[in-house]
């Protein structure tokens, strides 16, 4: 696992309009002082940095998140690597990164399942992604892939429909190629509504807390049970005091949370 050296990012900030090169410069700077922390092992330090950055400049990018993810991973801190390479995963990575990003999430993973199994002598908990199956497939593919999909062919779908209905000749090829231009308008058009409604609906978190507990109840004499570190949960509902979560893992069970003890992804 190897950060990424971010000069794009720094490219990218100098490429927009009203940002000073001191500015550029010193998120530059940043991710300088970030990597070499990262490479003489200092972790910690690390860590803090890379989040200065996206808290001071607003920076919210695959590498930056991948960078983060790596770093976590090496401090022992497997539930915050896990949200971050997650995180990383929705923020459209270039197909290299995203290569790292899945085998660095699974490396973790794994590794945490095995140790999990060996401190209890059985598998109780699944360490894989909390979204309902239906929530992962209209979440397969970029928001923004789908929106361009659809907005392709209802563009595509228009220009048809004017030139079958101005056409003295309709033709069978015309009108099998709008057909398909319709189910692919429909197709398109229904992925993007589901990508966003589940984006709006699911709301997916990870458990970063070292001893985190589930509780069947919010009354004092509610049974509990230690969770291990990174399980991915998916966030029901928020209690009316707002410092716990109604939450349910991959295993179908529900319960509630101490709100520190999971992040959003």
């Amino acid at each position: 696992m190897k950060p990424l050296l971010s000069l794009l990012l720094a490219a990218w900030f100098l490429a927009i309009p009203g940002i000073a090169p001191a500015d550029a410069q010193s998120l530059d700077d940043r991710f300088d002082e970030a990597n070499g922390s990262y490479h003489r092992g200092e972790w910690a330090q690390a860590i803090e940095q890379y989040a200065v950055i996206r808290e001071q400049f607003g920076t919210h990018t695959a590498a930056l998140s991948y960078n983060l993810g790596t770093a976590h991973a090496r401090a022992g801190q497997s539930g915050k690597a896990i949200l971050e390479f997650e995180r990383a995963r929705l923020l459209d990575p270039p197909d290299a990164l995203s290569m790292d990003i899945q085998a660095n999430l699974a490396t973790v993973r794994s590794s945490l399942a095995e140790e999990h199994r060996r401190s209890s002598g059985e598998e109780l908990y699944s360490f894989g992604n909390a979204q309902p199956v239906w929530a992962r497939f209209f979440q397969s593919m970029p928001a923004s892939t789908l929106r361009w999909s659809f907005a392709g062919a209802l563009a595509l779908l228009i220009l048809l429909w004017m030139g079958y209905r101005t056409t003295r000749s309709t033709g069978r090829a015309l009108g099998v190629l709008l057909t398909f231009t319709v189910g692919l308008t429909l197709i398109s058009g229904t992925m993007t509504l589901g990508n966003h409604w589940t984006a709006e609906q699911v709301t997916v978190g990870i458990i970063v807390g070292a001893r985190a507990q589930i509780r069947e109840g919010l009354h004092d004499q509610a049974e509990s049970q230690i969770v291990p570190e990174g399980l991915s949960v998916r966030i029901l509902e928020g209690s009316m005091q707002r410092d716990h979560l109604r939450v349910q893992l991959t295993n179908g069970r529900e319960g509630w949370m101490a709100v520190e003890d999971i992040e959003e992804i």
